[in-house]
């Protein structure tokens, strides 16, 4: 569990809820940008000073494309606030779809495409452990203080009211 990133234990706990695609979800999207922002942070790719956010400067790949893009975009106009880049970040459902193709891909989230007779009904998603929502919360709340993405995770989740 210590090895997920904020992003995806956001949304293993959203898709725990809902089965709903959490790119509809504007309050998710401003979370998932932030979170990528933090992630982005601790991987040393960017730093947030008090009211700005610059890259910082390496080189190397974080290993994960959607950090290496949300870094490469803040090395092309840095000193930006971290609300000026949550917004340009949640504009769209890129980094929900990414994170999301992401959980399926590692099995732990399952698509279901459903059709219907004349249209094509939404994908709903689904956990493939029924109980991993209540185990990431619950790892989250007893790991936030020695754990600094646990401690980041609850509060973004709470700013956002999620």
């Amino acid at each position: 569990m210590e090895n997920l990133k904020i992003p995806h234990r956001i949304l293993l706990l959203h898709y725990g809820k809902s089965s709903a695609f959490a790119g509809k979800n504007i309050k998710l999207r401003n979370a998932l940008a932030e979170a990528v922002i933090h992630e982005a942070n601790l991987m040393h790719k960017i730093r947030i000073d008090e009211s700005e956010i610059i890259h910082a400067g390496t080189k190397h790949t974080s290993g994960h494309s959607i950090i290496d893009q949300v870094a490469d975009q803040i090395s092309i106009a840095p000193g930006k606030s971290v609300g000026h880049w949550i917004k340009q970040l949640a504009a769209n459902d890129t980094i929900a779809l990414h994170v999301t193709e992401n959980l399926i891909n590692n099995q732990l989230l399952k698509a279901h495409k459903n059709k219907g007779l004349f249209r094509k009904k939404p994908t709903t998603y689904s956990l493939n452990g029924k109980n991993d929502s209540q185990l990431v919360s619950d790892y989250l709340k007893e790991s936030a203080k020695s754990d600094a993405r646990s401690t980041i995770s609850l509060a973004i989740l709470t700013k956002h009211e999620i």
